[in-house]
């Protein structure tokens, strides 16, 4: 039904006007109501990120844009999830190769463009709930790279290796050709604790070491 409003000069006035139906286009069942679910979502999360890169031109602060920026890098990775989720099905299982090649390309994006980003990743199916844990430790990994280990538009490289050690074991190696860090561990920030708890909630060990000239991080864990 279409609704039509007609302004007279004492009041508005409604019609209808009935509208034909075709039912070869209406679907129903759970798998449409996901798919509509899911749509939705991703429609959300690009709309969210949108007005915060927007918001981000506009401040003045540096600061202030560069947290804006992550914040929507960080909305960009949800859906990213969220699209490969939908594209599986129902057995939540994600192609980790593929997965992370879709956070790299995001990461590339919106990265400085003096800063190579590459990826080298064995190509294994695991948890939907872990590659989403694996895509925020990578997320993090860079953009602290970016910020700390390439200041003032250096150049350099963030390299992100994946590694099926054994049947059943899987290494990830984030590291960067940076300015590095002088001692052993990274510090408490933000950034860092999102690591340590995306880790934690894989199971896995992570391992803070330095990689000269840079600075890289390792996280073992079962698949």
């Amino acid at each position: 039904t279409v609704i039509t409003i007609a302004p007279t000069t004492s009041s508005v006035c409604l019609n209808t006007v009935p509208r034909p139906v075709s039912w070869s286009t209406v679907k129903t069942g759970p798998e449409t109501r996901i798919s509509r679910f899911a749509t939705s979502v991703k429609n959300s999360l690009q709309s969210v990120s949108s007005l915060t890169r927007l918001q981000s031109r506009r401040v003045q602060s540096a600061e202030a844009r560069d947290a804006l920026e992550v914040v929507s890098r960080r909305i960009d990775t949800i859906a990213a999830l969220n699209s490969e989720l939908y594209r599986i099905g129902i057995d939540r299982k994600v192609g980790l190769k593929t997965f992370l090649g879709s956070v790299v390309d995001l990461i590339r994006a919106s990265g400085p463009e003096t800063v190579h980003v590459s990826l080298d990743m064995d190509d294994v199916n695991i948890s939907a709930s872990h590659a989403g844990s694996l895509a925020i430790v990578v997320n993090e990994f860079a953009t602290n790279s970016f910020k700390h280990a390439f200041p003032d538009g250096q150049t350099g490289r963030v390299d992100i290796v994946g590694r099926q050690e054994r049947p059943g074991h899987f290494r990830l190696i984030c590291r960067d050709d940076g300015a590095g860090l002088t001692r052993k561990e990274p510090g408490v920030g933000l950034g860092m604790a999102i690591i340590e708890s995306a880790a934690d909630s894989v199971g896995g060990d992570i391992t803070w070491r330095t990689a000269p000239p840079g600075y890289a991080l390792e996280i073992d864990f079962g698949i």
